[in-house]
Parts: structure tokens; sequence; C-alpha cells
């Protein structure tokens, strides 16, 4: 587990999306498909420009590589203000199509209007996630496991549904902490003020992952976390 600080956000993004960089670089020279999973949220907002802006610096052959799936969806029409899905395509990977450094084919969509959405998806991902770029919400809830709420106690090695969510929309599919956890490369993002609380409890050792389930990326082989919170 590794934290990064920076005092400047552009410099954060851009170590954030070198790292990123590297990450796929490794992966690309052992296995024939890269998993990335994303989130919503303003967090990862800062990382994802970076995506948009310098995606050509991965090369082509390690692009055609890389499946995007979410870590979290909301169970609603993929045209909604509320999807993932929508949020993260105009953040970049409409530019990342564009510029033909991927095609839309290589975005795994989950089928909302399934009867259990996330028994497809674990299928989908039955081998697990290899890098996932995660937001962090002021109450420390990740994906969508949030604090002392069943969703952190579900037992599964796949995605899970979210059917009571605290927020809504109160139908979710996410990452199982079990998934999570088994994640190799896991960057984690508390940016702003507002999630100055969130990160304290992160570094609270006296918190559980049930209280805390952002903790949970602490057991991944590797993660790190990038912040401009000084506490």
């Amino acid at each position: 587990m590794e934290i990064l600080t920076y005092n400047d956000i552009d410099n954060l993004s851009t170590e954030a999306f070198d790292i990123f960089k590297e990450t796929i670089e490794k992966l690309s020279k052992q296995q024939d498909q890269i998993s990335i999973a994303l989130s919503g949220g303003s967090s990862v907002a800062a990382i994802y420009k970076q995506i948009k802006e310098r995606g050509s610096e991965i090369s082509p052959g390690q692009w055609e590589k890389v499946i995007f799936c979410f870590a979290d969806e909301r169970i609603v029409p993929l045209t909604s203000d509320d999807s993932n899905y929508k949020f993260v395509k105009e953040q970049f990977l409409s530019q990342l199509i564009d510029d033909k450094l991927i095609t839309e084919e290589q975005i795994a969509k989950v089928n909302v209007d399934e009867d259990a959405p996330h028994s497809s998806y674990s299928k989908r991902f039955e081998d697990g996630i290899d890098i996932a770029l995660l937001g962090v919400g002021p109450d420390s809830h990740t994906c969508s496991l949030f604090p002392n709420h069943s969703s952190t106690t579900q037992q599964s090695t796949g995605f899970i549904l979210v059917e009571d969510s605290p927020k809504p929309p109160a139908l979710r599919i996410s990452l199982s902490n079990t998934m999570l956890a088994n994640t190799p490369y896991s960057f984690a993002f508390f940016i702003g003020d507002g999630k100055k609380e969130a990160y304290s409890n992160f570094l609270n050792d006296d918190l559980t992952e049930q209280q805390v389930p952002i903790k949970i990326i602490k057991k991944c082989h590797n993660s790190v976390a990038f912040t401009n919170i000084t506490l």
C-alpha cells in the first residue's frame, strides 16, 4: 500500500496517469487481456482527464488488449444522468473511440434490463479485474460498498446486487469486497476537502473495512492512494 500526496491536482493526476500507463505496459507483456474497472464521481475526474488527453501515449497494441468495465453501475437506463457508463463515456471513453485507440466493443456495459445483471457480469469477468480506478465518497464508500451496510458483507467472488443503496438510486451492481480485494492494481483518489473525513477514516487503524469500505484496497497486491489532503 502506497500513499502519494500532492499539493497540486495537476501534479497528482499527471503522476497517477504515469503509474496507470506503466501498469498497462507491464500487464500487456504478461497477458492477452487487461480488464480495467471504472468508477463514477468527481474523485476520478482528474485521472479521466489525463487519459482523455494523453491516451495516445499508450500504444495501440496495448490499448487493443484493454476491456473497460464498471466497478459499480446504477440500474438505470444507460442514457440516464445517474448512469456511470454515461458519465465515463463523456469523461474520456468517447475521446478514445474518436481517436481510434479503442472501439465501442471494448466497453463492457452492464445489461440493466436483466433480472440479475450482476450474475452475467460476474461470468464475463470470472477471472477477475486487473486494474480498478476508484472514487471515494465522503462517507468512505467505494464502488457501491457502503459503511455498515449489507453490501460490505455479501459473500461473493464476483459482482453483487445492491438493492437498498443508502444513496439513490437504490438498485445497483458492484464489485464485491472479495473481488475488490483480489484486484492486483487498485488506485483510489481522495481529492478535495469534502473527502477529508474519508481520508482520515482510511488512515485510522481502529476502524474496520465494514466501517470504511475503501480500506479493502489495502489487501490488494499493488494499491496506491492519491490525495491532495493534508491532515
